[in-house]
């Protein structure tokens, strides 16, 4: 039984990589893919820290992202996980 099922990035547009459901962890599909989805979550923000997770639940087959207010940098769900210096400049630790 296969246990990585795809996740959907920013609109559901396309795969950004899996989700391994044995190991509970994100296999990102490219490092270029996940900066240009970072870029169109981020776009227009200005709360931070700001996060992006995987849904807990399967739709039509696929894990979702979404915005998460809230979120920790810990939850293994969390993707991308970016904060703000005191500059304004943004960092991105996840």
């Amino acid at each position: 039984m296969d246990n990585k099922k795809p996740v959907l990035g920013f609109g559901s547009q396309r795969i950004i990589g899996h989700w391994d459901e044995e190991k509970n962890s994100f296999i990102p599909a490219s490092e270029n893919i996940m900066q240009e989805e970072t870029s169109l979550f981020i776009k227009g923000n200005d709360i931070y820290p700001f996060a992006v997770k995987i849904t807990d639940s399967i739709i039509d087959g696929n894990y979702l992202t979404y915005r998460g207010i809230g979120a920790r940098l810990e939850d293994p769900r969390t993707i991308v996980y970016v904060t703000q210096d005191e500059n304004k400049e943004l960092i991105q630790q996840k």
